[in-house]
C-alpha cells in the first residue's frame, strides 16, 4: 500500500479543513486516498481525472463498499486531484 508522504499529508488536512470536511472524517480520508493512488499506480488509467475516480469507486463497489463509502472515497480523492495537485 502507498504511504502518503507527511509534508503531502499535512496539505491533504488543509484541503479537508478548507472544504469543511468534519475532522472525524480524515483518517478514513487519508485511507481511501491511500487505496486510490495505489489503484491507479496498478492499474495506469490514462482517462481523466474524474473517469479514474470513477473507475476506482467502481471497483469499491465490487468490492461491497456501502454507498457512503464511495460517496467518502470520491469526495476524498476528488478533493486531493481538484484542490491539491491544480
Amino acid at each position: 500500500m502507498i504511504n502518503i508522504p507527511n509534508s503531502i499529508f499535512i496539505k491533504y488536512q488543509a484541503v479537508l479543513n478548507m472544504n469543511d470536511v468534519n475532522a472525524s472524517y480524515y483518517t478514513e480520508y487519508a485511507k481511501w486516498l491511500r487505496y486510490y493512488l495505489d489503484f491507479c499506480a496498478k492499474h495506469l488509467i490514462a482517462d481523466d481525472k474524474s473517469g479514474r475516480v470513477r473507475l476506482f469507486v467502481e471497483k469499491l463497489r465490487e468490492k461491497k463498499q456501502s454507498d457512503a463509502q464511495c460517496k467518502h472515497a470520491a469526495n476524498a480523492e476528488l478533493l486531493y486531484d481538484e484542490r491539491l495537485l491544480n
